[in-house]
């Protein structure tokens, strides 16, 4: 699955989750199994376009918290931003490919990246 397709599939699932009419507990454990898949298909992009999609997903629902109306939609977006910033990455020189260049053309590249576990997101 290229960048921008992970990108807009997550936000997309995300965004869905936080606008659900459910409890709370419900939300927060769907979301933590959807941000488990999503650094499984991250990883597999590469380190620098798995840390970039991370990024500017964290910076996406940090924006719609912050502006959001509903407390069910706010706590949502802030634990997937509290999970997407708490995930560290690291990288060698090896990791980044054309394919990476090419596909985010025009945008700035985050620094070399290696996933990591996230540690209670919702804690």
């Amino acid at each position: 699955m290229p960048g921008r397709e992970l990108y807009r599939n997550y936000r997309q699932r995300i965004e869905e989750l936080a606008d659900e009419r459910c409890c709370a507990e419900f939300s927060l454990t769907t979301l933590h199994a959807v941000l488990q898949e999503f650094q499984r298909n991250a990883a597999a992009l590469g380190a620098s376009t798995a840390g970039f999609v991370c990024e500017e997903l964290a910076d996406q629902f940090e924006h719609e918290a912050l502006r959001a109306t509903r407390k069910h939609r706010r706590d949502v977006l802030s634990a997937a931003v509290k999970a997407f910033d708490s995930m560290t990455f690291t990288t060698r020189n090896h990791d980044r490919s054309p394919e990476d260049a090419e596909e985010w053309q025009g945008l700035e590249a985050p620094p070399m990246i290696t996933l990591a576990k996230t540690s209670n997101e919702f804690g």
